[in-house]
């Protein structure tokens, strides 16, 4: 059994001990609780099975796999028919993210980043003077404001060599905290 419940924003991912070789999708059948299909799609990566659907909050799932469905580099398959079970998350495990900006300006390209432990766990162009997610993992959250000169999404270094400054990122004084079945809001001064 899966054993935290399935982000709604993510792909449910099967890992494999060795690389993947070939997969039959229709060995693989993502159901209800009734066993009624629901529609998937599949994507491999080296040893990992990503599988995507638009899941429903709060919902018990079966996935169905054929013994069958995968095999890997060493022709291995799964050693049995398996039923994997598993449920969603609810809406209210996340956090409603309103954020407003004063003194926006609106030529800039801006890219608003969240970030725990020196990680950027998300981003987000800025456009308008309010912004606001609806599913946003609880948690607490650095923010950054990143100035995306180039408007290619991401920081750049810069080059000595071609005269080019770093891309400017300011990280806002005090910590942003984003709770589960909360309107999290706040006023940002750029």
């Amino acid at each position: 059994a899966v054993s935290q419940a399935q982000d709604l924003r993510s792909n449910l991912e099967l890992n494999f001990s060795n690389k993947i070789k070939n997969f039959d999708s229709t060995q693989i059948i993502l159901t209800d609780t009734n066993y009624n299909p629901i529609p998937v799609s599949f994507t491999v990566d080296s040893n990992r099975l990503i599988i995507k659907s638009k899941w429903a909050e709060d919902f018990n799932y079966r996935l169905l796999l054929n013994k069958n469905s995968v095999t890997d580099i060493a022709d291995s398959s799964l050693t049995k028919t398996d039923t994997i079970k598993f449920k969603s998350k609810a809406a209210t495990d996340y956090g409603n993210v309103v954020l407003r900006f004063n003194k926006l300006d609106s030529a800039a390209h801006i890219i608003l980043q969240f970030v725990q432990e020196d990680k950027v766990k998300e981003s987000f162009p800025i456009t308008a003077k309010e912004w606001s997610y609806k599913l946003f993992p609880p948690g607490e959250y650095e923010l950054r404001i990143l100035y995306d000169d180039n408007n290619n999404g991401k920081w750049d270094p810069g080059s000595y060599t071609k005269k080019i400054q770093p891309e400017k990122v300011v990280a806002l004084p005090k910590k942003f905290a984003v709770k589960e079945n909360w309107d999290n809001e706040s006023d940002i001064n750029l």
